[in-house]
């Protein structure tokens, strides 16, 4: 009889790089969308005009610099984490599609060997 066990020891090594891969996803993300900040909020900001100032009032930023640390891509990549494990209601109706398809297809079956059986 396996014991239940609330840490899988085996499953360490998984967990140490989809943190690593999630952490790093996060501070790219960063790092892009604060070049997209400066980009529309300081470089084109006559260009952009109305959007330049919504986006400054998103997110204000002292001095129009963004600027954020590890606490930041931390925060950000418990978000992305919590989110990709998430269940998506598509999923349930891609399964129930496949299922229906699947008895379809064994009953059309089962009426062709009948047929069959018959003549």
């Amino acid at each position: 009889m396996p014991v239940l066990t609330l840490v899988a020891p085996g499953r360490f090594l998984d967990g140490a790089v989809f943190s690593f891969l999630v952490m790093m996803l996060g501070g790219i993300a960063l790092f892009f969308f604060g070049n997209f900040y400066t980009y529309i909020c300081v470089t084109e900001v006559k260009k952009f005009g109305m959007v330049a100032q919504v986006l400054d009032k998103m997110f204000p930023m002292p001095g129009k610099k963004w600027n954020y640390n590890l606490t930041h891509v931390l925060l950000f990549s418990i978000l992305i984490a919590l989110l990709s494990m998430m269940h998506h209601p598509a999923q349930d109706y891609v399964e129930e599609n496949a299922m229906l398809a699947k008895k379809k297809k064994e009953k059309a079956d089962a009426k062709e060997a009948e047929k069959k059986k018959d003549s």
